[in-house]
């Protein structure tokens, strides 16, 4: 992966089981595969998934979306 980051200086906890579960459709998003193809969103360059978190009784709950934008970013020579 080249560019895949999480915005810094955020007070919100993300668990890496989430992101490890995700990797399936970040290889081919970050490949160039559209959103829409993948069924993750009805744009070409921006997604949703949601955190699978199962809720009660083994966690508090809540759900997490994910947003997932791919921008195309100059290389340099």
């Amino acid at each position: 992966m080249e560019s895949f980051f999480i915005k810094p200086n955020q007070k919100v906890k993300i668990c890496l089981h989430a992101l490890n579960s995700m990797l399936t459709l970040l290889m081919p998003f970050l490949k160039g595969v559209h959103a829409d193809q993948l069924g993750i969103g009805s744009e070409k360059d921006i997604g949703y998934v949601q955190c699978p978190n199962p809720g009660k009784p083994y966690t508090c709950g809540g759900t997490v979306i994910f947003r997932l934008e791919r921008k195309v970013v100059n290389e340099r020579s």
